[in-house]
């Protein structure tokens, strides 16, 4: 009788065995939980330091080539909310190391807010002269992953004989600085501005 009470009893856990058991499961899924959310943690920087990277990357060479703009007779520069298109000198072969080893050239930066790419075309001053080409410059991506980019132009206004910020700036004379902002295609909202000053010697009003 003794012998069949022990064993149902023993058919069941109790209570100290059920506390225990939820302890060990609560500690192994918190380790769990907190890995994961160090891993995202580490993830999600690399994310934005990589942002950042490219960023600089892609304002470098806007910048540079912006700090050698060229004048024509028909509008030198044009400049819209998303895309901005102006005279430049390309560089020959890819490199360009100075002015003796590069060409006149039309450049555009144009954000493609469908794709989330900033591409860049260039047209040296040779395609230029025959705009019947089937395939006129080069095109290439420089930067992905943008969720918004915007540029802005700082020109004088003859209306309130002033220089101001502008949305759209078409013309002969080039701005005096670009405004670019790029906002990162994420959860995590990040927002690089920079401005790129241009030589006011090459005709900015």
């Amino acid at each position: 009788m003794l012998d069949e009470y022990m064993a149902r009893k023993r058919i069941g856990f109790t209570l100290v065995e059920l506390l225990v058991a939820s302890m060990l499961v609560s500690i192994v899924g918190l380790a769990v939980y907190s890995t994961l959310c160090q891993g995202l943690a580490v993830w999600k920087r690399a994310v934005r330091e990589d942002f950042v990277i490219d960023t600089d990357f892609f304002l470098e060479r806007l910048a540079q080539d912006l700090r050698n703009p060229l004048l024509f007779t028909q509008p030198s520069f044009s400049g819209k909310k998303e895309a901005l298109e102006f005279f430049s000198f390309a560089a020959v072969n890819g490199k360009k190391s100075s002015l003796s080893s590069s060409l006149p050239a039309q450049v555009s930066y144009v954000f493609d807010r469908k794709s989330r790419e900033v591409r860049k075309r260039e047209v040296n001053y040779v395609e230029l002269l025959h705009p019947g080409q089937a395939s006129l410059g080069t095109e290439k991506m420089i930067m992905n992953g943008i969720e918004n980019l915007t540029f802005q132009y700082y020109a004088y206004d003859d209306r309130t004989q002033s220089f101001r910020w502008w949305d759209h700036w078409t013309g002969s004379c080039f701005p005096k600085a670009v405004q670019v902002r790029a906002e990162l295609a994420s959860s995590e909202k990040q927002v690089i501005t920079r401005i790129i000053p241009i030589p006011i010697t090459y005709c900015s009003a």
